[in-house]
């Protein structure tokens, strides 16, 4: 077999060309592989999610990337779609054909990646780009950029393309609302000691500690290791005497409506003890479930090298778990290039700014810095730990990031290009609603 470098090679690890009958998808298939250099079995794999920690994804999406239209132009937005098409009938491919009965990839769903048309850009309030198309068939999609691409391609190394990563479905929010916490006096003096109660962590990723680190207990527990649940910020963030004193009612009103919050493990012990649980609680708990508070790791446990210790205090703090999901969306990535492509080099970094005198999270940051065979990627994604209500991410959101990535490093053409205006911000308003 010719060695067609460290990308391509990949997708030789399942001959599909042996297993599909004479015909335009095989041939289809077998052209493809080499040309997006894709493991189809670990992308297909990309679509479970065991921990059940993403929402449930919607029956079709689109993905874009999307970068500013030169020489400092702000006010146009060039959005490129990449053709997904052969990836998720690698997909479906390997669903149909590499899974037995058992196996939670057979019955794993996985969503349709549509074309947009008649695309808009819209800057938010919080000077976000959302992007806006429809689907062939006139659904209204939508999306908020999830994380910053960066690439130098090695045949191009005086070339670095900056690109926004877009995960388009019909029924994504257009804005998280941040909230003032403090009021201006405070929140300023605040800012001034945040540099004392910040986490900063940079390794680098060893390939092949991460299938050794999976099958490891996380002993001590992080609950052990801070000394508390994580549940138990919000009641010493809500009564601290200084901070409880300058709040604002928005930020305290967001503090209590999160202490209300059970997790579901104390729900279920309340009705085995015969306590009873309300109809009420429990449509509560499903409704705001992914605001529960948990610790988060500021360099991945599955991604830590054995050089280090994960289950440490300077490795942990507070915050809903949809930001924590939030993170594994790089962490995914880091683990897919590092688990495929063992000749990569991988540099994970992240920094976490704490609300002083507290392990709450205020904002957050990861970022991932591969280096393939001569070629740069880095990935990098900023959140706001405190926002009224996160976003819950899908889990075809992984699949659309990683096959992004890997069409940009090879310099797969884009299917379409659009250049249109980036708008002002004004009230949106959805068709049909």
């Amino acid at each position: 077999m010719r060695n067609r470098g460290a990308l391509a090679v990949l997708s030789d690890k399942i001959n599909i060309s042996e297993c599909l009958p004479v015909s335009k998808t095989k041939q289809s298939l077998m052209l493809s592989a080499p040309r997006f250099g894709i493991n189809p079995k670990a992308y297909a794999s990309l679509f479970l999610d065991p921990y059940n920690r993403f929402r449930k994804p919607f029956k079709y999406t689109a993905f874009l990337a999307a970068k500013f239209n030169g020489d400092g132009d702000i006010n146009q937005i060039v959005i490129n779609q990449f053709p997904y098409d052969d990836l998720i009938r690698f997909a479906q491919f390997v669903k149909n054909n590499y899974t037995n009965p058992d196996d939670a990839l057979r019955t794993t769903f996985i969503p349709q990646v549509k074309t947009l048309t008649n695309l808009t850009a819209l800057r938010d309030s919080n000077g976000n780009i959302i992007i806006n198309g429809y689907t062939p068939c006139g659904v209204f999609m939508s999306g908020r950029p999830l994380c910053t691409i960066t690439v130098t391609r090695k045949d191009t190394p005086e070339r670095t393309d900056k690109f926004n990563f877009y995960s388009l479905i019909p029924d994504r929010e257009f804005a998280q609302v941040t909230i003032p916490k403090f009021n201006p006096a405070a929140e300023k003096k605040l800012k001034k000691l945040q540099g004392h109660f910040t986490l900063f962590d940079s390794v680098d990723i060893v390939n092949s500690d991460i299938p050794k680190r999976a099958a490891l207990k996380r002993d001590p527990d992080q609950n052990t290791v801070m000394g508390r649940s994580a549940s138990s910020t919000l009641k010493e963030l809500y009564n601290h005497e200084i901070l409880s004193s300058v709040m604002t009612p928005e930020f305290k009103s967001l503090l209590i409506r999160l202490m209300k919050i059970k997790h579901s493990a104390t729900l279920r012990a309340l009705e085995k003890r015969q306590q009873g649980v309300s109809q009420e609680e429990k449509d509560f708990h499903e409704q705001y479930k992914v605001e529960l508070l948990e610790w988060l790791h500021l360099i991945g446990f599955r991604l830590s090298p054995f050089s280090m210790n994960p289950q440490n205090r300077n490795n942990l703090a507070a915050a809903r778990a949809a930001h924590n999901t939030e993170m594994i969306l790089i962490e995914s990535l880091a683990n897919y290039i590092a688990t495929n492509i063992s000749e990569s080099r991988n540099r994970l970094t992240g920094k976490f700014c704490k609300i002083p005198f507290t392990d709450f999270i205020d904002t957050g940051e990861l970022s991932l810095d591969a280096s393939i065979d001569g070629n740069r990627l880095v990935v990098s994604q900023k959140f706001d730990a405190l926002v009224r209500k996160p976003e819950e991410l899908r889990i075809s959101d992984v699949s659309g990031l990683v096959g992004t990535t890997m069409m940009l490093l090879q310099g797969i053409p884009p299917k379409n290009v659009h250049t249109v205006p980036v708008l002002s911000t004004e009230p949106m308003v959805v068709p049909g609603l």
